[in-house]
């Protein structure tokens, strides 16, 4: 019985819903901000943004980057300031790294939501 009962709380354990995330597309004022510090002619594919709840309006947003990966911009409002927040941003552009980590809210859900998009 104690066995049954133990594997229950880990099975309910395990069931934990995970928190959903609003996952948006990017404005056309995010698309012209992070594609004006392009370096070159680089283009993408897949796209996604979401807000992020570390700071009051800050919005990550993930490129596709043909052969190079996803790109993780962090744009302040809805295009105004850019930082490169990853090493393909950084290596695609000419955005600063800033104090924006891919650890902050957001950043590395919307890498996997365009990493999810291209499968």
């Amino acid at each position: 019985m104690k066995k049954l009962i133990i594997i229950l709380f880990f099975v309910f354990l395990g069931c934990e819903e995970a928190p959903s995330k609003n996952f948006i597309e990017p404005t056309e004022k995010q698309y012209s901000t992070i594609m004006s510090g392009f370096k070159g002619d680089t283009g993408f594919n897949q796209t996604c943004a979401i807000k992020s709840k570390d700071f009051d309006d800050v919005y990550f947003v993930a490129l596709d980057i043909p052969n190079r990966g996803v790109g993780v911009w962090a744009l302040g409002g809805s295009g105004g300031s850019c930082f490169a927040v990853n090493d393909v941003a950084q290596e695609v552009s000419v955005y600063p790294q800033g104090q924006i980590s891919m650890f902050d809210d957001g950043a590395l859900d919307v890498k996997k939501c365009v990493q999810n998009k291209k499968k």
